[in-house]
Protein backbone atom coordinates (compact mmCIF):
# COMPACT_ATOMS: atom_id res chain seq x y z
CA UNK A 1 0.00 0.00 0.00
CA UNK A 2 1.70 3.46 -1.00
CA UNK A 3 2.45 5.47 2.07
CA UNK A 4 -0.01 8.28 0.89
CA UNK A 5 -2.89 5.88 1.86
CA UNK A 6 -1.73 4.11 4.79
CA UNK A 7 -1.28 6.79 6.47
CA UNK A 8 -4.57 8.23 5.58
CA UNK A 9 -5.87 4.82 6.78
CA UNK A 10 -4.27 5.76 10.18
CA UNK A 11 -5.67 9.21 10.68
CA UNK A 12 -9.27 7.46 9.71
CA UNK A 13 -8.88 4.81 12.26
CA UNK A 14 -8.04 7.42 15.17
CA UNK A 15 -11.31 9.41 13.85
CA UNK A 16 -13.60 6.13 15.11
CA UNK A 17 -14.25 5.32 18.30
CA UNK A 18 -14.89 1.94 17.77
CA UNK A 19 -15.32 1.64 21.97
CA UNK A 20 -19.13 2.20 21.58
CA UNK A 21 -19.46 -0.49 19.18
CA UNK A 22 -21.20 -3.55 19.44
CA UNK A 23 -20.97 -6.60 17.11
CA UNK A 24 -22.67 -9.70 16.47
CA UNK A 25 -20.76 -12.72 15.84
CA UNK A 26 -22.57 -15.58 14.15
CA UNK A 27 -20.36 -18.24 13.86
CA UNK A 28 -21.36 -22.20 14.39
CA UNK A 29 -17.58 -22.90 15.40
CA UNK A 30 -17.51 -21.99 19.06
CA UNK A 31 -13.89 -21.65 18.60
CA UNK A 32 -14.15 -19.25 16.00
CA UNK A 33 -16.64 -17.01 17.67
CA UNK A 34 -14.52 -16.79 20.95
CA UNK A 35 -11.62 -16.22 18.98
CA UNK A 36 -13.12 -13.17 16.78
CA UNK A 37 -14.44 -11.63 19.81
CA UNK A 38 -11.17 -11.66 21.43
CA UNK A 39 -9.53 -10.21 19.12
CA UNK A 40 -12.59 -7.58 18.24
CA UNK A 41 -12.30 -6.42 22.36
CA UNK A 42 -8.01 -6.31 21.51
CA UNK A 43 -8.87 -3.73 19.04
CA UNK A 44 -10.94 -1.27 20.95
CA UNK A 45 -14.70 -2.86 20.07
CA UNK A 46 -16.94 -2.32 22.83
CA UNK A 47 -18.96 -5.18 22.90
CA UNK A 48 -19.32 -8.77 21.21
CA UNK A 49 -22.02 -10.66 20.88
CA UNK A 50 -21.47 -14.67 20.33
CA UNK A 51 -23.75 -17.04 19.08
CA UNK A 52 -23.30 -20.71 16.88
CA UNK A 53 -27.03 -20.28 14.91
CA UNK A 54 -29.00 -18.22 12.72
CA UNK A 55 -31.53 -18.48 14.77
CA UNK A 56 -29.50 -16.98 17.95
CA UNK A 57 -28.63 -14.64 15.54
CA UNK A 58 -31.74 -13.80 14.55
CA UNK A 59 -33.25 -14.04 18.67
CA UNK A 60 -30.61 -11.50 19.21
CA UNK A 61 -31.09 -8.87 16.91
CA UNK A 62 -34.77 -9.45 17.64
CA UNK A 63 -34.24 -8.42 21.05
CA UNK A 64 -31.50 -5.82 20.30
CA UNK A 65 -34.77 -3.98 18.09
CA UNK A 66 -37.15 -4.46 21.37
CA UNK A 67 -35.06 -2.87 23.62
CA UNK A 68 -33.43 -0.32 21.26
CA UNK A 69 -31.40 0.87 24.32
CA UNK A 70 -27.86 1.85 23.76
CA UNK A 71 -26.98 -0.78 25.47
CA UNK A 72 -28.45 -3.48 23.59
CA UNK A 73 -28.20 -2.49 19.66
CA UNK A 74 -25.98 -3.93 17.33
CA UNK A 75 -23.68 -2.18 15.03
CA UNK A 76 -22.45 -4.72 12.08
CA UNK A 77 -22.58 -8.68 12.38
CA UNK A 78 -19.91 -10.49 11.20
CA UNK A 79 -21.90 -13.28 9.92
CA UNK A 80 -20.38 -17.40 8.81
CA UNK A 81 -21.30 -18.65 5.10
CA UNK A 82 -22.07 -22.26 6.20
CA UNK A 83 -23.71 -23.00 9.35
CA UNK A 84 -25.90 -25.77 9.96
CA UNK A 85 -30.17 -25.03 9.40
CA UNK A 86 -29.53 -21.64 8.00
CA UNK A 87 -26.90 -20.46 5.77
CA UNK A 88 -25.39 -17.11 6.13
CA UNK A 89 -26.61 -15.62 2.94
CA UNK A 90 -30.68 -16.62 4.50
CA UNK A 91 -29.46 -15.24 7.86
CA UNK A 92 -28.21 -12.06 5.36
CA UNK A 93 -31.41 -11.70 3.68
CA UNK A 94 -33.61 -12.02 6.58
CA UNK A 95 -31.79 -8.97 7.99
CA UNK A 96 -32.25 -6.74 4.97
CA UNK A 97 -35.64 -7.83 4.90
CA UNK A 98 -37.08 -6.15 7.94
CA UNK A 99 -38.87 -3.53 8.58
CA UNK A 100 -36.58 -1.67 11.06
CA UNK A 101 -34.25 0.40 9.43
CA UNK A 102 -32.06 0.46 12.48
CA UNK A 103 -31.87 -3.68 11.44
CA UNK A 104 -32.26 -3.87 7.46
CA UNK A 105 -30.04 -1.07 6.93
CA UNK A 106 -27.19 -3.07 9.46
CA UNK A 107 -23.60 -3.53 7.86
CA UNK A 108 -22.72 -7.20 7.00
CA UNK A 109 -19.21 -8.97 6.49
CA UNK A 110 -19.54 -12.29 5.25
CA UNK A 111 -16.67 -15.08 6.69
CA UNK A 112 -15.70 -17.91 4.53
CA UNK A 113 -12.95 -20.40 5.02
CA UNK A 114 -13.66 -20.72 1.29
CA UNK A 115 -11.47 -18.84 -1.00
CA UNK A 116 -13.55 -18.67 -3.76
CA UNK A 117 -15.68 -16.13 -6.43
CA UNK A 118 -18.86 -17.96 -5.16
CA UNK A 119 -18.81 -16.91 -1.86
CA UNK A 120 -18.04 -13.37 -2.64
CA UNK A 121 -20.90 -13.10 -5.60
CA UNK A 122 -23.18 -14.92 -2.63
CA UNK A 123 -21.84 -11.86 -0.45
CA UNK A 124 -22.67 -9.29 -3.05
CA UNK A 125 -25.85 -10.84 -4.47
CA UNK A 126 -27.42 -11.42 -0.64
CA UNK A 127 -26.96 -8.09 0.72
CA UNK A 128 -23.69 -8.05 2.78
CA UNK A 129 -21.16 -4.78 2.69
CA UNK A 130 -18.35 -7.02 2.29
CA UNK A 131 -16.73 -10.59 2.10
CA UNK A 132 -13.55 -11.96 3.99
CA UNK A 133 -11.90 -15.02 4.26
CA UNK A 134 -10.66 -17.20 7.33
CA UNK A 135 -8.17 -16.92 9.31
CA UNK A 136 -8.87 -13.14 9.75
CA UNK A 137 -6.68 -11.46 11.34
CA UNK A 138 -6.72 -8.52 13.60
CA UNK A 139 -5.75 -5.65 11.48
CA UNK A 140 -7.23 -6.58 8.00
CA UNK A 141 -10.74 -6.97 10.05
CA UNK A 142 -10.24 -3.36 11.71
CA UNK A 143 -9.34 -1.99 8.39
CA UNK A 144 -12.51 -3.49 6.95
CA UNK A 145 -14.57 -2.64 9.61
CA UNK A 146 -13.00 1.45 9.53
CA UNK A 147 -13.23 1.54 5.62
CA UNK A 148 -17.33 0.48 5.89
CA UNK A 149 -17.92 2.85 8.23
CA UNK A 150 -15.75 5.80 6.58
CA UNK A 151 -17.03 4.25 3.16
CA UNK A 152 -20.70 3.67 3.07
CA UNK A 153 -22.20 2.95 -0.27
CA UNK A 154 -26.18 3.82 -0.85
CA UNK A 155 -28.56 1.58 -0.45
CA UNK A 156 -30.68 0.11 -3.82
CA UNK A 157 -33.60 -1.48 -3.21
CA UNK A 158 -35.26 -3.23 -6.42
CA UNK A 159 -37.80 -6.21 -6.62
CA UNK A 160 -35.34 -8.89 -6.28
CA UNK A 161 -32.75 -6.95 -3.76
CA UNK A 162 -32.18 -4.53 -1.31
CA UNK A 163 -28.80 -3.89 0.26
CA UNK A 164 -25.26 -1.59 -0.53
CA UNK A 165 -25.20 -0.67 -3.87
CA UNK A 166 -23.00 -3.91 -5.68
CA UNK A 167 -21.09 -1.34 -7.36
CA UNK A 168 -18.28 -0.43 -6.07
CA UNK A 169 -16.66 2.09 -8.63
CA UNK A 170 -18.63 4.93 -10.83
CA UNK A 171 -18.63 4.20 -14.35
CA UNK A 172 -20.42 6.14 -16.70
CA UNK A 173 -21.73 3.47 -19.19
CA UNK A 174 -22.49 4.77 -23.36
CA UNK A 175 -24.54 2.10 -24.20
CA UNK A 176 -28.63 1.95 -23.75
CA UNK A 177 -29.49 1.43 -20.33
CA UNK A 178 -30.82 -2.24 -19.89
CA UNK A 179 -32.40 -1.95 -16.87
CA UNK A 180 -36.34 -2.28 -17.22
CA UNK A 181 -36.12 0.24 -14.06
CA UNK A 182 -34.42 2.22 -12.21
CA UNK A 183 -33.60 1.20 -8.82
CA UNK A 184 -34.19 3.30 -5.62
CA UNK A 185 -31.40 4.80 -4.02
CA UNK A 186 -31.99 4.99 0.21
CA UNK A 187 -29.73 6.64 2.00
CA UNK A 188 -29.24 5.70 5.75
CA UNK A 189 -27.87 7.70 8.23
CA UNK A 190 -25.45 5.82 10.27
CA UNK A 191 -25.87 7.78 13.04
CA UNK A 192 -29.62 6.94 13.69
CA UNK A 193 -28.48 2.52 13.10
Amino acid sequence: MPERNKSLELEQRKECNLGNFRILIVDDFQFMGSLLSGMLKEIGIGSTIVVETAKDAQKAINFAAKEHSSSTHIDLALIDWLMPETNGTELIRWIRNKEEEHISFMPIILLSAYTSRKVVEAARDNGANDAMVKPISAESLVSRIVHIINHNRPFVKTDTFFGPDRRRKEIQFAGKNRRKMNPSFVEVNHEDV
